[in-house]
Order: structure tokens, then sequence, then C-alpha cells
């Protein structure tokens, strides 16, 4: 998957299949850019979790939710 590129069936499948997404992933499915997510994640809109390291990762049953 790169940016800017549309997800295939196969693709999105997949990325649905994970507990948890990175910003760019939830981005793709969405067709919004990854500052876009930013602003769902920092209003509440999507639920995440803070890797040890610091990076959010949406909750794929939040972002099902939503759609």
């Amino acid at each position: 998957m790169t940016h800017g590129k549309q997800l295939t069936l196969t693709d999105t499948a997949a990325l649905l299949a994970k507990p948890t997404l990175q910003t760019r992933e939830v981005a793709a499915l969405l067709s919004v850019s990854p500052r876009t997510v930013e602003r769902y994640l920092n209003d509440g809109k999507l639920a995440f979790r803070t890797t040890p390291g610091g990076h959010r990762r949406t909750l794929t049953a939040s972002l099902l939710k939503h759609l």
C-alpha cells in the first residue's frame, strides 16, 4: 500500500482484520489525509491506544462503528 494509491478490496480486508491501525492506514481506508485522522483522534471521534513509543494506534472496532 502506498500513499495516494487506491486500496484494493484485498488491501481493505487485510487492514480491517488487524486489531489496531496506524494513522496512515486509517487515512487510506477513509480516503482522507493523515492530519484529518489525527484531528478525529484528538476530538475523540476514534478510540486509540498509545504504543510504548508514544505512537497512537486506532482501534479497528472503533473505526468500524463510524463507517
